[in-house]
């Protein structure tokens, strides 16, 4: 079984009348670390250590990866396709547990909402 805590509104109607399940933005969540994905949490040397790592195991890749650019200039490609990519991408959050009290708490108003079985 897995489930999805909610609380009573729109987009739990329409998962109970329509089969219609709701993905949220990254930006949407309570969490403000949730998928983050900074590209400048890396030092230079860590960034560059991780491109070489990654070109030593894929080889294949290193001149479509880097296309004739300086590291800087693919982390900022980098760090805008990554922003590209949340900007377009939707996130379903459910649980293999309806038991939880910290889920109960945080996505079922405050243990006013409930807790959806959905068939795998």
């Amino acid at each position: 079984m897995i489930y999805k805590y909610r609380e009573f509104g729109e987009y739990t109607d329409k998962i109970i009348l329509n089969s219609e399940l709701f993905f949220a933005t990254y930006n949407s969540f309570n969490d403000p670390f949730d998928c983050n994905l900074d590209v400048n949490s890396y030092n230079n040397d860590e960034f560059d250590s991780y491109i070489d790592d990654f070109c030593e195991s894929y080889p294949q890749t290193k001149s479509t990866l880097l296309k004739g650019q300086s590291k800087k200039e693919f982390r900022e490609v980098i760090k805008s396709k990554l922003e590209e990519f949340k900007s377009h991408t939707g996130i379903l959050s459910m649980s293999r547990k309806n038991k939880n009290i910290l889920m109960w708490s945080h996505y079922s108003d405050h243990h006013k909402g409930l807790c959806l079985v959905l068939k795998k």
